[in-house]
């Protein structure tokens, strides 16, 4: 789950849109396909300072503007971690949750689920989010919440 006003890499380009802004049927940019995948869902939830623990992963903690300014995600949120595999000089990934790199923050949020229609990596705010499917979020329970619908600007396709 990503916190309201978190830019989202929308296009290969690298142009951006604040989460709030996404809607079903958009597509966002994934960066282990190097492709585009569309969004089969987008949820929102207006949560208070009691219901929800999140963390807080400081600018720069990924590198230079990685992210630009503090982000606040959910703290089971997996977020992806450069790996070396091995002597050939290959890299790879990890996936770790959000806590292991930021520090638990108790503060009221407007948070956004993400559903794309086949697992996904994401850049918000240049940090790479793991995104998962909609069967793999079947019966995980991520956020009861209503649909957030917004008309979507024309300018954001490719």
């Amino acid at each position: 789950m990503i916190v309201a006003q978190t830019p989202v890499q929308i296009c290969r380009s690298g142009k951006i849109a604040l989460v709030e802004d996404l809607n079903t049927g958009d597509r966002i940019y994934d960066a282990l396909t190097d492709s585009h995948v569309e969004l089969a869902d987008v949820r929102s939830r207006q949560c208070s300072a009691a219901q929800v623990r999140l963390t807080r992963i400081e600018a720069g903690r990924f590198g230079v503007n990685r992210p630009r300014q503090d982000m606040i995600v959910s703290r089971h949120q997996l977020v992806a971690r450069p790996i070396s595999k091995g002597m050939s000089g290959d890299f790879g990934c990890t996936f770790i949750p959000a806590h292991v790199f930021g520090n638990d923050v108790i503060v009221p949020a407007t948070l956004f689920v993400l559903i794309p229609e086949r697992p996904a990596i994401i850049l918000a705010d240049g940090v790479a989010l793991y995104l998962m499917d909609k069967m793999l979020l079947q019966g995980r329970g991520t956020t009861a919440s209503a649909p957030f619908r917004r008309p979507r600007p024309q300018e954001w396709q490719d």
